[in-house]
């Protein structure tokens, strides 16, 4: 399985390509995937939240945060 730890690196206010090709290699090879509490967001872009909460789609997110939550 694939675990995610860390901050908040799920926001557009870093690239994300170098953080969701791992979620996506893991959803298209039937991984599962999980997290420590996360930090989600936030996001200045709808197309970047979208792609975050595709890439996330089948994983068990536990979020750190009230705001991050909301976004989930």
């Amino acid at each position: 399985f694939l675990h995610l730890v860390g901050g908040g690196y799920l926001t557009d206010q870093f690239n994300l390509e170098l953080f969701l090709p791992p979620l996506r290699l893991a959803a298209a090879r039937g991984i599962p995937v999980t997290t420590s509490p996360l930090g989600i967001g936030p996001f200045q872009s709808e197309r970047a939240a979208r792609r975050v909460m595709r890439a996330l789609r089948t994983a068990r997110v536990v979020v750190r945060d009230e705001s991050s939550a909301k976004v989930c």
